[in-house]
């Protein structure tokens, strides 16, 4: 099975990824949104739900970020590579990883249905991480595009910003001291 996922670390990601194994099998979402402050574990959670997903349901499992910075030991440091910041960009990077080669040249307006072609007989899974970095118009497009996903498709999408979308939502909290 081809995946561009990375390991999962959080062990509140490892006791709590069941919470988005049941929207692999209800066909009439496109998948779950995992929404809370940040830090709290949701790129974790949904790396690891992705990980324990059923390989006879995903052929691919696709991990593509929005976020733009990372906390270090110093503070806040400004990611450039590994980070697909725009809407287009992470559509150009999922036609990347689906073997779609050329979807960047097509006229923007053009990109999401090419893609959604493209997903047509796939099985693949994909995380969208750090939704809250695009502007909201983009969200909005991106939640649009994976209300049409082919048949077969699923994608589990993180983010700070509560929205209402046709999936199964995960709210994380803190944990009460």
């Amino acid at each position: 099975m081809a995946t561009s996922l990375h390991q999962p670390t959080s062990s509140v990601a490892k006791t709590n990824s069941n919470h988005c194994r049941c929207s692999f099998s209800e066909s009439r979402t496109w998948g779950a949104l995992i929404d809370g402050p940040g830090g709290i574990g949701k790129t974790a959670l949904a790396i690891k739900a992705a990980h324990d997903a059923p390989a006879e349901l995903f052929e691919r499992k696709i991990f593509i970020t929005a976020k733009v910075r990372e906390l270090t030991a110093e503070g806040e440091a400004k990611l450039t590579d590994f980070t697909r910041p725009t809407y287009l960009a992470m559509l150009d990077e999922l036609g990347k990883e689906l073997g779609a080669d050329g979807l960047e040249k097509l006229a923007p307006d053009e990109r999401p249905n090419e893609l959604r072609l493209a997903l047509a007989g796939k099985k693949a899974l994909i995380v969208f991480d750090n939704l809250e970095t695009l502007p909201e118009e983009e969200r909005t497009r991106l939640f649009q595009f994976l209300s049409r996903l082919p048949e077969g498709n699923k994608a589990i999408v993180t983010s700070r910003r509560r929205t209402d979308v046709d999936a199964r939502i995960v709210r994380l909290d803190r944990l009460s001291p």
